[in-house]
């Protein structure tokens, strides 16, 4: 499991990619995971992999991180809750039905939505033109090119199957608790 976290920190796909998720469903303690080696590994190790230092390609993106492990050895009990079944539909029209003033439908491939890409980008020059960049502009750009810090450890998001301390509880029927 380390290695593998170590050679995916140094992909050079990263560049074009706009995040990183990855999944990892396993047996843990308190704050290692087990691989399928049966080698403990510390999992803020592991989620070090894919920060700013570690995995430069991957900064300012996204590394998501969901993890299915027990993360210690109690047991949560769980408590007894009557909950009514929800049918998805109904649910979420009240939420959709704020948006449908922006929603017009297209009855006549005539966008009546004036703002589009093809009407915003119409003027601009192609990276391709001689006009993109002039030499003054291209100066004033690099000027503009500084170095700065960026948070070691950011934009990063971990999802836990449950909390530090507890085992994760799996049911067959209707999931993971």
């Amino acid at each position: 499991m380390w290695i593998t976290i170590q050679k995916f920190a140094e992909r050079e796909e990263h560049l074009q990619c706009d995040s990183a998720i990855v999944v990892v469903m396993s047996h843990g303690v308190f704050d290692h995971l087990l691989g399928i080696d049966e080698m403990p590994v510390n999992f803020h190790s592991f989620v070090s992999c894919l920060n700013s230092k570690n995995a430069p390609k991957l900064i300012g993106k996204p590394k998501i991180f969901i993890v299915q492990a027990c993360r210690g050895e109690n047991y949560d009990e769980g408590v007894e809750h009557i909950s009514e079944e929800c049918v998805d539909g109904p649910l979420f029209s009240p939420l959709f039905s704020i948006f449908s003033k922006y929603i017009k439908p297209n009855n006549n491939n005539n966008n009546s939505n004036p703002l589009n890409a093809s009407s915003i980008f119409r003027n601009a020059p192609s990276p391709n033109s001689q006009n993109y960049f002039n030499e003054s502009q291209e100066k004033r750009f690099q000027k503009r090119l500084k170095i700065e810090k960026v948070p070691t450890f950011a934009d990063i998001l971990i999802a836990s199957a449950t909390t530090s301390n507890n085992v994760s509880w799996r049911n067959s029927a209707t999931g993971t608790w």
